[in-house]
């Protein structure tokens, strides 16, 4: 499907080039001289980019810009002038412009910065649909089950999913512990941050430490660079390491990791052994909830 595109610009010479160009480009393309008519066919029209003249007779193009995106605030705007100055330019961006082109207008500067916001459109609609098919996915109807167990564990979800409270999740191969931790997130208030599943027993027992808290240079042979560690991709959101219990003859440092302190904050974690629980004293930074 084609892209449209609206042009206003009141030199008829530069008006009637600009369409031409984006024509063979294999755009839909509108034009017009003034912001008048730009509003109404705007009115009747979809464009996925309008490229206008901030010097127009009666109505500029910074007004129309703003009643615009009173009504479209995701629409994206290029403007252009031949009378360039740092407080038009503040103008047009504070205005909602998405980039600033001066006069004389290259062809192929045009092009780029149109392919580029069009680009950052699809990016944007691309993550906006991204998260509803997320909320979708991890809403509590994914938790199938009407007995009483499963109705008790989502009372339990429901309860700790927008809290800061430590959340271990204990169970069998194949009954969900990921799922819940998933479900947990995106039902609180860390849903749009990060969510980093970690599988404990798959990272050697001499790099765990490394891996999930990070390290500096030179801490140790190869460390060439500091690391951040998983921990630090998952803060403020969740991270989630992971242990099943086909892996319980693996090194009992390979185990489940608590989350982070308050207000993201490094604390001292929680580690769960086979055996159960104990002060994990060297490791100093937690995770989100685990599975």
């Amino acid at each position: 499907m084609s892209k449209s595109l609206l042009i206003v610009e009141d030199e008829n010479t530069l008006r009637e080039s600009l369409s031409r160009l984006f024509t063979r480009e294999g755009f839909t393309v509108d034009s017009t001289g003034t912001a008048e008519e730009g509003l109404k066919l705007i009115d009747n029209n979809i464009y996925d980019v309008i490229i206008s003249d901030i010097i127009l007779p009666r109505m500029d193009g910074i007004e129309m810009i703003t009643r615009i995106r009173e009504q479209m605030p995701e629409q994206i705007f290029i403007v252009i002038t031949a009378y360039a100055s740092l407080d038009t330019a503040i103008k047009a961006l504070r205005a909602g412009a998405y980039d600033y082109i001066m006069k004389p207008i290259i062809h192929e500067e045009i092009k780029q910065v149109v392919n580029n916001a069009i680009n950052q459109k699809d990016l944007r609609r691309e993550n906006t649909l991204l998260k509803r098919q997320i909320q979708r996915d991890y809403d509590f109807s994914s938790i199938t089950g009407e007995s009483q167990a499963i109705n008790v564990i989502i009372e339990e979800i429901k309860k700790v999913a927008d809290t800061k409270s430590n959340v271990l999740l204990l169970g069998e191969t194949g009954t969900g512990k990921e799922l819940v931790a998933k479900v947990i997130h995106h039902n609180s208030a860390r849903k749009d941050l990060p969510f980093v599943p970690i599988h404990c027993s798959a990272i050697p027992e001499n790099l765990l430490e490394s891996e999930l808290f990070g390290h500096e240079r030179g801490a140790f042979t190869g460390a060439v660079a500091r690391r951040e560690g998983e921990v630090r991709a998952g803060q403020p959101g969740g991270a989630a390491p992971g242990r099943d219990e086909r892996d319980a003859d693996e090194p009992p440092g390979q185990a489940l990791t608590g989350p982070p302190g308050e207000g993201g904050r490094p604390h001292r974690g929680q580690v769960a052994h086979p055996g159960g629980c104990e002060d994990h004293r060297h490791h100093q930074q937690g995770l989100g909830e685990p599975r």
